[in-house]
């Protein structure tokens, strides 16, 4: 069922559910090519000047994490070392990627550094429209990357070409090692005589149910993302608890198999049961600040909100919270793995100088700095460095402990099938299972409506 992604594909698929079909015209008609700023520097000096683009302003998108407010607190020393101003905007999840779709695809060419919310098929359906660029030549040229970048050695080529290529090209760097962990509350489980975290579907049910009866419905068992279409997101390290993910080796959907409907109930059923009242309005936000409130004793979600959640000013739980690996069910155990990572946009006119600003929130000082701070960095050479192995406390190590065992059994497909191009519907399709799971209704009636509007979905893109 798999087939290479025309050009009139792009077009028509960058069109549906975003801005539509008559931005899609406005996309760049080729494929954005190797920076000619790389090719031009073959032949001059190799020597590297951060004040080259002195006097540049760049716009950079983020969302609003904990990345961002990284990426905030390292921008000044940015501008002064370099000359070059960034202005920024960071806003929702929701907001951010449809503000960067958008404005791509209308050709605007301010876009000019972004985090990249796109991954697998539909990373390349961007590459193909032009909207990102090959950077491999820029992190090789030593006119355009700093000496000590290191990032082929420090992150690993194969992590980084199997994550963040397209097409055989680099087009984006990580900038969080991350994967949807466990949070739980030490200090309840202790009171309520719960053993640990749990490790498998069973405990974690156990858990929850121990803390919603000994809390007398005060404090929900778990809270996790129910609002469509983030649950898609955490819900795969269920599906892969099953023993299956989202499509088979055909790339056919398999979310009417007899267990996608396990794990579309099992997943409900925790939120229903000893999850908080309206958990299908609840999405990433809602369910952090739910755990970060003390109101729920454990929640699995992105790695990256440690830092919320151990920053006593945004919680209540700091200080008491405890790691785990995604459970295993009883046909697997494979954690949700990937990571926000940060691209200069293929229609900008300012790409040289987007380049210097992505190689300096993503080296190694950088890193090392977000991981001082309660980061997590896909980079192995903050762990190694002295400053944190001063630092590091048990939780910290705790906390890395979990990541590396989540990358070790990660998946890193796409948050939905990755034959589809239009994830979002996707992924919208699909959480629609899940919401009618968390109300009590037809689970398996709801997963073969959505197993066919997937399945209407490959059969649109194949008559394009």
């Amino acid at each position: 069922m798999r087939s290479h992604i025309s050009r009139r594909q792009v077009l028509k698929w960058l069109g549906m559910g975003t801005a539509g079909a008559y931005l899609a015209a406005c996309a760049p008609a080729v494929p954005a090519a190797s920076p000619p700023a790389a090719e031009e520097a073959a032949s001059a000096s190799a020597i590297f000047d951060w004040k080259r683009y002195a006097g540049t302003e760049l716009r950079y998108v983020g969302e609003t994490q904990p990345l961002s407010d990284h990426v905030l607190s390292i921008l000044p020393e940015f501008e002064e070392m370099t000359g070059i101003k960034v202005n920024t905007e960071i806003l929702p999840w929701a907001q951010m990627v449809q503000k960067i779709r958008v404005e791509l695809m209308a050709s605007n060419e301010d876009m000019d550094v972004f985090q990249l919310p796109a991954g697998a098929e539909e990373r390349n359906v961007w590459f193909d429209a032009g909207w990102l660029n090959d950077i491999g030549p820029w992190v090789d040229d030593p006119s355009m990357t700093h000496e000590g970048y290191d990032l082929w050695e420090d992150m690993g080529r194969d992590y980084l070409m199997e994550g963040y290529a397209s097409r055989g090209s680099l087009v984006s760097v990580p900038m969080q090692m991350s994967a949807m962990i466990g949070y739980y509350h030490k200090d309840l489980f202790e009171e309520y005589g719960i053993e640990g975290p749990p490790r498998d579907f069973d405990e974690l049910e156990a858990a929850a149910k121990t803390v919603q009866e000994m809390s007398g419905g005060d404090i929900f068992g778990i809270t996790m993302r129910g609002k469509p279409p983030v649950p898609t997101s955490v819900f795969k390290g269920f599906l892969g608890g099953m023993g299956i993910m989202w499509e088979d080796e055909d790339g056919v959907p398999l979310m009417d198999s007899e267990e996608a409907i396990a794990a579309f109930d099992f997943y409900g059923r925790l939120l229903r049961l000893y999850g908080p009242p309206g958990s299908p309005n609840i999405d990433h936000v809602g369910a952090v600040n739910i755990f970060s409130q003390g109101k729920a004793g454990m929640i699995i979600d992105d790695a990256v909100f440690r830092k919320d959640f151990q920053e006593p000013s945004k919680s209540v739980v700091a200080g008491n919270i405890g790691y785990f690996l995604m459970p295993k069910g009883p046909n697997g155990q494979r954690a949700s793995a990937g990571g926000w990572s940060i691209t200069v946009g293929g229609l900008s006119e300012k790409k040289e100088a987007g380049w210097y600003l992505l190689q300096y929130l993503s080296n190694k000082e950088s890193m090392l700095k977000y991981v001082l701070d309660g980061g997590a960095a896909p980079r192995r050479s903050p762990y190694e460095s002295a400053q944190y192995k001063e630092q590091a406390t048990q939780d910290d190590l705790d906390y890395v402990q979990v990541l590396l065992d989540s990358r070790a059994i990660g998946d890193f497909s796409p948050p939905a099938p990755p034959s589809i191009i239009n994830l979002m519907k996707a992924r919208e399709s699909i959480a629609q299972v899940i919401v009618a799971s968390i109300e009590g209704n037809d689970v398996r009636a709801a997963a073969q409506k959505s197993q066919q509007e997937l399945l209407q979905m490959l059969e649109e893109q194949e008559d394009q």
